[in-house]
């Protein structure tokens, strides 16, 4: 969870300079100026591709959560549970712990 954290808030301010005078800057935001190569590496210096690259490993480890948890899972009744039909806890809301509003 500090890892997604971290990396939600450094997406959030790496977005400070896309705003001036509460308007989004063309410049900042253009895709035609960045090349079309991408690596974890080579995404600073860009803040537009700051901004996607932090928020997609904090999206990543959101993702990681449900995929590997058993958040969302749901027991089949008509069988016991087992490891082929383990129990989840069958949440169908976002975890608490993954809200940054």
């Amino acid at each position: 969870m500090d890892y997604i954290r971290e990396k939600y808030w450094s997406a959030v301010s790496a977005a400070e300079p896309l705003v001036q005078d509460g308007v989004v800057t063309a410049v900042a935001t253009d895709m035609v100026l960045i090349p079309w190569i991408f690596e974890l590496e080579s995404f600073s210096g860009v803040t537009k591709c700051e901004v996607l690259a932090y928020l997609s490993m904090a999206l990543h480890g959101a993702q990681d959560f449900y995929t590997h948890s058993n958040w969302g899972d749901t027991v089949d009744d008509t069988e016991a549970p087992s490891l082929s039909n383990p129990p989840g806890l069958g949440e169908t809301d976002i975890a608490p712990f993954l809200g940054f509003t």
